[in-house]
């Protein structure tokens, strides 16, 4: 089997301590796709589209093309967003071989771009942070390969509040109604053409807890956020699980 050519589109670089230990998105997603016992052969190219406004040349010349998470609002309206949300809607358009992965902040841009504007809001609810329970659809359960619930990081005052046309729910919280979708290729069930998710398959507990340590002493997070994550922070989460199910929408013939 050839090698698998992926493209990784950087919405964000991750907070200085973060790097430091850990690396910058291109090797964190590197590393949550090589845990999986369903890993291929595999590049991952990356494209900084914030600072560097850099988009694959030929997005036919990838197999998939992952959207990263961001610090900024996918409802915002600065020059790169709008480009990203664009090429987004002109790739699945024109070039629907490519397969989609969004991760958080990249679930939110593919919503915008396939659901209209109001398909990525400010959560009234307020933030979802740390290792938290998502309730599982039967496609869900089908595409997870587990039954009921994942635990998965979270780190978001955005969300999805509605499914975009064409779209099927995978999963659900409380407080944020659409965890998980997926678009199928040309109506097929066995074959996923869109696959995003509102968590962070990619966070382990030391990412996320320099995440909100900082955030929480800049004022972004408040202490009784800090506090309750502290006290779940050991949850084990569903992270490889999840990359498992990334690998077998790469390859739905494995």
């Amino acid at each position: 089997m050839s090698s698998m050519k992926l493209a990784i589109l950087l919405c964000d670089t991750p907070l200085p301590a973060v790097v430091a230990t850990y690396g910058d998105y291109t090797s964190i997603f590197h590393r949550l796709l090589s845990s999986s016992s369903y890993t291929s052969s595999f590049t991952l190219d990356p494209y900084d589209v914030v600072s560097a406004n850099s988009y694959p040349e030929d997005p036919t010349s990838y197999d998939a093309i992952l959207l990263t998470g961001s610090k900024y609002s996918a409802h915002g309206n600065e020059a790169w967003i709008l480009k990203l949300v664009d090429f987004v809607r002109t790739t699945v358009s024109s070039h629907p071989q490519v397969k989609l992965i969004g991760i958080c902040f990249g679930h939110q841009i593919i919503a915008r771009a396939l659901g209209g504007d109001q398909a990525c809001v400010v959560n009234t609810a307020g933030w979802e942070v740390g290792p938290t329970k998502i309730v599982l659809t039967p496609l869900g359960e089908k595409i997870f390969g587990k039954p009921d619930e994942l635990v998965i990081q979270q780190m978001h005052q955005d969300h999805v509040p509605l499914l975009p046309p064409g779209f099927h729910l995978l999963a659900s919280t409380s407080i944020a109604p659409v965890q998980g979708m997926v678009k199928f290729k040309d109506g097929q069930e066995d074959d996923v053409h869109i696959f995003a998710i509102q968590g962070h398959p990619e966070f382990t507990e030391p990412i996320v807890s320099i995440i909100v340590e900082t955030r929480g002493a800049s004022g972004i997070l408040s202490k009784g956020i800090v506090e309750d994550v502290g006290k779940r922070k050991d949850i084990p989460t569903d992270g490889v699980l999840i990359a498992d199910s990334i690998w077998r929408i790469l390859q739905p013939s494995r």
